[in-house]
């Protein structure tokens, strides 16, 4: 007997929660840093933004998964023209750019 009720995948909520714990952690090591220049607090706004995404990933819609799409491209950009194209943090961000496809197959319409 089958349920009514669709199993939410567990791609959507492993994501999510990993980007939100992140972030905060990126967000919580500014703040106790204490008093940052310029470049040391630009951590703050990235893990808002990572934040805000991965939360948006546990609602499961397609604008969801388009906002981690234009995230991912931007933080890869950005990766490339600061550290290089070899850089070993720019395969995170494409990894997520992989994970766009299965997760926009499985979004809510």
């Amino acid at each position: 007997m089958k349920s009514g009720r669709k199993k939410q995948p567990h791609l959507f909520v492993a994501l999510g929660v990993l980007m939100m714990l992140v972030g905060a952690y990126a967000m919580i090591s500014c703040v106790i840093g204490g008093r940052l220049s310029s470049g040391a607090s630009l951590p703050l706004p990235f893990g808002f933004t990572t934040v805000a995404v991965g939360a948006m990933l546990l609602t499961r819609t397609p604008i969801a998964v388009f906002f981690l799409f234009v995230y991912a491209v931007t933080i890869l950009i950005l990766g490339i023209i600061h550290d290089g194209l070899m850089s070993p943090l720019n395969v995170i961000w494409l990894v997520l750019l992989g994970l766009c496809l299965p997760l926009a197959k499985h979004a809510k319409k």
